[in-house]
């Protein structure tokens, strides 16, 4: 290893590991790549999880006869962004169980043969990798996922199965370290997530409204003194995206809705019931 990458590995905090016996002479290659995918699948899950972002190092190693680990290579795989409120969650008060069940459902949705499945997820990822420099290019991505995911052809549709799927006033933003939730629910966003992945999508001008700064708002009120400042509300929105799609996703695969993901006519059909 070079000196930059031990340098790099030595201050990592925490270490994902997964290990197997193999023939060497046969199949360490191909062991060691499928490895290296299965801990970037496992990072995903974490990110629907807890959206905390990755910027990790896949280090490939190997047992010798004589029982001394060696270095393979070396791969620094394209990082995930951590948005500005992402930043400020912690993992301390998640459940650790529905972890194992989201990296469980995560491998069965990308190794299946289901487009459905796969779509929503992988836009999930190429919108985390595209937001480490552009937050908005990375959050139409998010906005595609969801679209993906509900199978909605139009405004009304997608704000009608987006709230069916989450709840009509459920809170889009997790509370932070410090038990602050922002106000902002499902249904007052859901149509506009909507809106403003078109403008965006067809280079449309930003309309005023998603222009215009505004206090980010959270409670409670008591933690006023925590600022967190102003944002424009397309900047809200681009956050709003990514959290309802990891909200989104995680329901489907807590809830054991991949099975009927898979089956779209039987999909549409549970999302649509109650609606008009």
């Amino acid at each position: 290893m070079r000196g930059s990458e031990e340098d790099a590995v030595l201050e990592r905090s925490h270490w994902l590991c997964v290990k197997s016996e193999c023939n060497p002479r046969l199949n360490e290659d191909a062991v060691l790549q499928r490895h290296a995918a299965d801990l970037r699948m496992a990072m995903l899950a974490f990110q629907i999880w807890c959206p905390k972002g990755w910027n990790g190092i896949i280090v490939n190693t190997a047992c010798t006869e004589a029982g001394i680990l060696t270095v393979r290579n070396v791969c620094l795989p394209e990082p995930y962004a951590v948005t500005r409120w992402a930043n400020l969650l912690r993992v301390d008060n998640l459940c650790v169980d529905q972890l194992r069940i989201l990296i469980d459902g995560t491998f069965s949705a990308l190794e299946s043969d289901s487009i459905a499945s796969r779509n929503p997820i992988q836009y999930l990822e190429i919108g985390l990798q595209t937001a480490v420099n552009h937050t908005k290019a990375g959050a139409l991505l998010w906005m595609i996922g969801l679209d993906s995911l509900l199978a909605a052809q139009g405004e009304a549709l997608f704000a009608a199965r987006l709230c069916r799927l989450l709840g009509n006033d459920t809170r889009i933003f997790p509370e932070d370290y410090r038990g602050r939730r922002p106000v902002y629910t499902v249904g007052e966003v859901a149509s506009d997530i909507y809106q403003l992945r078109n403008q965006v999508a067809h280079g449309d001008r930003i309309r005023a409204k998603y222009l215009t700064k505004r206090e980010f708002q959270f409670d409670p009120p008591k933690l006023h003194y925590l600022r967190i400042g102003e944002w424009s509300y397309q900047s809200l929105l681009c956050e709003a995206g990514l959290f309802a799609l990891c909200a989104a996703l995680r329901k489907v695969i807590l809830d054991g809705h991949l099975k009927i993901l898979n089956q779209p006519r039987i999909w549409k059909r549970w999302l649509d019931e109650g609606l008009v």
